[in-house]
């Protein structure tokens, strides 16, 4: 996370810099906006103000359509009616608080770190480890910074053999923001890494994704090899190897 924000708080200093909407400062604001139409709630203003600062995190493209009067939702669809009072209310702060959201400094801050002229030699490498999801904003950043340096990212996986089926499932770029249900989804294979391993297939699709687009280089995982005979051995080597199991 460090890495992150000073890699994106390090560009040109005539763009703006995040920060003016932290969980503290925007639970004020949102406490004296709401006093404004005669319900002060410290409580109910922090409860919105955690509601918006992930807004930030994990609907970036969502907040910036209502920064400019488009009230969509997380997928930029048509906005429910029953929550049509956050966008209004996010304007209110945003025009409180004197400028644009961290939501759209952050979009412009990634353009300008993937533009900016490559030193890659002075930049040392960045290596991240054990890593199975990260929010799409964090991934911009990465790419975005791979263009000018080494980025390694390790990433674990409970199944080389489930990984490389996940692999062969990105054919093409995944179109943003994505709804779980429509993205490519793994089928068959063992039934606890099915049941139990959805995120962390999520999280691998995003940063296969990510690293595909960039025009990174992929290394997959080795096959794990059988220690023992044991119960528990046979358990986790058909886990990594994606055996079927049948039913009894």
């Amino acid at each position: 996370t460090e890495f992150l924000g000073d890699a994106v708080n390090s560009q040109p200093a005539d763009l703006p810099q995040r920060g003016r909407w932290s969980i503290t400062t925007l639970t004020w604001s949102i406490l004296a906006e709401l006093a404004v139409d005669g319900h002060a709630d410290a409580i109910r203003a922090r409860a919105i103000a955690d509601l918006f600062d992930q807004y930030t995190l994990h609907r970036p493209h969502m907040a910036r359509h209502w920064g400019t009067g488009n009230d969509v939702d997380g997928l930029l669809g048509e906005l429910d009616a029953l929550h049509a009072w956050q966008p209004d209310l996010w304007r209110r702060i945003r025009a409180r608080l004197g400028g644009v959201s961290d939501a759209e400094l952050l979009r412009d801050q990634v353009d300008a770190l993937a533009a900016s002229a490559s030193d890659a030699v002075d930049r040392p490498r960045v290596s991240i480890f054990g890593i199975t999801a990260l929010p799409h904003p964090h991934l911009e950043v990465l790419a975005a910074a791979s263009q000018h340096r080494d980025i390694a990212l390790f990433a674990p996986t409970t199944s080389a053999a489930r990984w490389e089926h996940l692999r062969q499932l990105i054919t093409e770029p995944l179109r943003h923001p994505v709804a779980r249900d429509s993205a490519p989804r793994l089928t068959g294979g063992h039934r606890l890494a099915g049941a139990w391993g959805r995120p962390i297939d999520d999280g691998h699709l995003l940063l296969l994704d990510t690293v595909t687009a960039a025009g990174g280089n992929v290394v997959g995982p080795g096959a794990a090899p059988v220690r023992s005979s044991t119960l528990l051995a046979r358990l986790q080597a058909d886990i990594a190897n994606a055996a079927v199991v049948p039913t009894q």
